[in-house]
């Protein structure tokens, strides 16, 4: 009989793959894993969870740090250390204490519930009807005395708030969002509000990256951190690696060129993209106020609506977002660098085994394939291969059969990786947490064929002076990772890597890492350019984005002054109100620190003045309002005094005899007030201007500037 051998299996089963590229008919799904034997009594009363297992000291911590935080709390820890198995002795200690404990977990993926449910079934005394899943084809709950649900994310956001309440099991519920970044996301959101008595989050890095481009704020205060309870307990992957909880490694940064019509594609899209924003933030307050993922997720929500020129512009600009991200994954540079990469490390050590990480599936598929035209022994995971190709591609890089999977983002979050030596991001997102997370797959201890630890490497690609770069501004990496494992290249493939001193960018510190106290206005800020945007001008008025003037402007606008040479934009942290300026040194822009606000901006409309209050009034009189609906007017001394309005293409001038006793009653107010150059008319005709956030009456008109047209 003929037996295949291991390089006619790992030849069949790339076969499969690419069979499975050209049809794309095959059927999906995961097989549900069998039943195992309960190994206990039918209803325990007390709970064993973590049945044969021994906590670390780290994760008797966590435990404790969850418990002394009130029963609630998230725990932020590096993926591959263990916190499954801090949050099942959680619920183990938890329904010690409250023997009526019903537990739902939710997890992002299916391969996760799958896992999860493994888990309990293989460590705890549970009968197996006590345990339940919703998703990937289940429809479980919490009927028939099922205490324990594990759910997909997508599931259980529609339905177990509603599930929870109409059994009334609140009181005594623990959730645990596994990956629990996710359920941030807005859409899914609406899970975190199922009633609860209990929460704890898990994840590697529970904030949301977006909310550093909206202005950001501290986790324990967004939606996410409120519902679930702040970080209790916290371990970086340095930290891991410290405490020998992962194994010691190495990171490789690989900063690579564009090709020349690359780069004239990226130069275009790039352009056009700043061109959308300017006109996305002309017709919209909130679109001024975001930027990088925030904006284009705002965009993706605007489009989908489909209606008006707002809908086009962001339409547009989600489509131009993809096309620069497209052209950046393809970078020809990526392919020639991993396949470098990959036959120096097999020709030092041919029993290397790698895991290639990719943002895009698409990107995975044609890596695969031209990887396999290489010659090089590889499989492809990803979340779209029926389980009957997945499994086997797995099994085969165990074995040592295939010593390169390519995955996608399934390998990143919730699935059990074999052990690798070398691990590859070809291309990921601008994202910290998928970066962080690609890292922790990669690092398991495991040991050579002589019994010693073996050194996991890390490389990672981005391309040169793109928005790849972005990601280093985000994170310290040292701090994260261990100063000693970074190392960073500039690579022109085909030629050999070229060790530079340090990351394409500089860390920039969060507001709150910042010691603001040694800082003195005027300095350097170290910190990034964050907050929410605003305007001063030479009446000392200070302007949100969409032109609302603030009641107290705090001096504001003498300090910008002061430290820039010129009134114009800053920006005010979300957190401390720090004031920071952008100022032109040497042919680029620094941030400096320009004081600190005693309290937030406000945007007072006035009162409703009564229609015979300006009879009392005389020019220069402080106005009580309404100051707001107002059209905004230019007062210009050229040709005696012109009073403009600007229009879409340009000005047009108010003529008449009203406009020329207004005209009058300005320079008169110059005389004694100063010259005021822009004053603003509301809807009964009042004329005013504002200074340092208040408002001066200029006088009661008899009709609109331009009810006639008025030009």
């Amino acid at each position: 009989m003929a037996w295949l051998s291991p390089r006619d299996r790992l030849e069949l089963q790339q076969l499969r793959l690419l069979d499975w590229l050209d049809s794309r008919d095959a059927q999906k799904g995961d097989s549900d894993p069998a039943p195992r034997p309960e190994i206990v009594e039918d209803r325990p009363d007390r709970w064993i969870l973590t049945h044969g297992v021994q906590l670390h000291p780290w994760q008797r911590a966590a435990v404790d740090a969850w418990f002394a935080a009130g029963r609630r709390g998230t725990i932020k820890v590096v993926t591959g250390a263990g916190k499954t198995l801090v949050a099942l002795a959680i619920a183990e200690r938890l329904q010690a204490e409250d023997p009526e404990l019903h537990l739902a977990v939710v997890v992002p993926t299916i391969v996760l519930m799958s896992q999860w449910y493994e888990e309990l079934l293989a460590r705890s005394n549970l009968p197996t009807r006590w345990i339940g899943r919703l998703g990937g084809g289940h429809q479980d709950d919490f009927s028939g005395g099922r205490r324990v649900l594990v759910a997909v994310l997508a599931s259980a956001h529609k339905g177990l708030p509603k599930m929870i309440k109409e059994a009334q099991l609140d009181s005594h519920l623990l959730l645990i969002a596994d990956e629990c970044h996710r359920a941030g996301a807005p859409e899914m959101s609406r899970l975190l509000e199922t009633p609860m008595a209990y929460s704890l989050g898990l994840s590697a890095t529970p904030e949301r990256e977006d909310a550093d481009d909206a202005g950001g704020s501290a986790y324990e205060e967004t939606k996410l951190g409120k519902a679930l309870g702040g970080i209790v307990y916290e371990m970086t992957v340095a930290d891991a690696v410290r405490l020998g909880v992962l194994p010691p490694f190495r990171l490789e940064h690989y900063g690579l060129p564009l090709a020349p019509d690359e780069a004239q594609r990226y130069e275009r899209l790039t352009r056009s993209l700043s061109e959308l924003r300017d006109a996305l933030g002309q017709r919209s307050k909130t679109a001024r106020k975001l930027g990088g993922e925030a904006l284009l997720a705002w965009c993706r929500r605007i489009a989908a609506r489909g209606q008006g020129e707002l809908a086009r512009l962001a339409e547009r600009y989600v489509a131009e977002t993809t096309r620069r991200k497209l052209l950046l994954y393809r970078a020809e540079a990526r392919r020639v660098a991993t396949v470098t990469l990959l036959r120096e490390a097999f020709a030092e050590h041919p029993e290397t085994r790698a895991i290639l990480f990719h943002e895009s599936l698409e990107e995975v598929e044609r890596l695969f394939e031209a990887l396999r035209a290489e010659g090089l022994p590889v499989v492809m995971e990803h979340s779209e291969l029926p389980s009957g190709l997945r499994e086997p591609s797995l099994d085969l890089f165990r074995q040592g059969l295939a010593k390169v999977v390519v995955s996608a983002r399934t390998l990143i979050e919730g699935f059990n990786v074999p052990e690798a030596d070398l691990g590859i991001i070809v291309a990921s997102s601008s994202s910290t947490r998928q970066r962080i997370q690609s890292v922790g797959r990669v690092l398991r201890k495991h040991r050579g064929a002589t019994g010693e630890e073996k050194l996991a490497r890390i490389c990672v690609l981005y391309v040169r002076d793109t928005a790849d770069e972005l990601i280093y501004e985000k994170e310290d990496w040292d701090r994260l990772l261990g100063v000693e494992r970074n190392v960073y290249f500039h690579w022109n493939p085909p030629e050999p890597p070229r060790e530079v001193e340090g990351p394409p960018k500089p860390y920039r510190p969060r507001e709150e890492e910042v010691d603001v106290d040694s800082l003195r206005e005027g300095d350097l800020y170290p910190g990034r350019y964050e907050g929410e945007e605003y305007s001063c001008d030479t009446m000392g008025n200070v302007k949100d984005a969409t032109g609302r003037i603030a009641v107290n402007p705090q001096d504001v606008p003498e300090r910008v002054v002061r430290v820039k040479g010129a009134y114009g934009q800053f920006r005010v942290t979300p957190r401390h109100r720090l004031v920071l300026v952008l100022t032109p040194e040497g042919g680029e822009w620094s941030v400096r620190y320009a004081g600190r606000l005693e309290e937030a901006f406000r945007f007072d409309s006035g009162g409703e003045a009564a229609t015979a209050l300006p009879e009392q009034l005389k020019p220069g009189d402080p106005y009580p309002g309404p100051l707001e609906p107002a059209e905004e007017y230019v007062f210009k001394q050229k040709r005696g005094g012109v009073i403009a309005k600007r229009v879409p293409r340009g000005e047009v001038y108010a003529t008449g005899p009203q406009a020329e006793r207004l005209v009058e009653t300005l320079r008169s107010i110059a005389v004694e007030h100063g010259f005021v150059h822009r004053f603003y008319v509301n809807r009964l005709n009042h004329a005013f201007w504002r200074q340092g956030g208040a408002a001066y009456f200029i006088a009661a008109l008899d009709a609109p500037l331009f009810a006639d047209g008025g030009i």
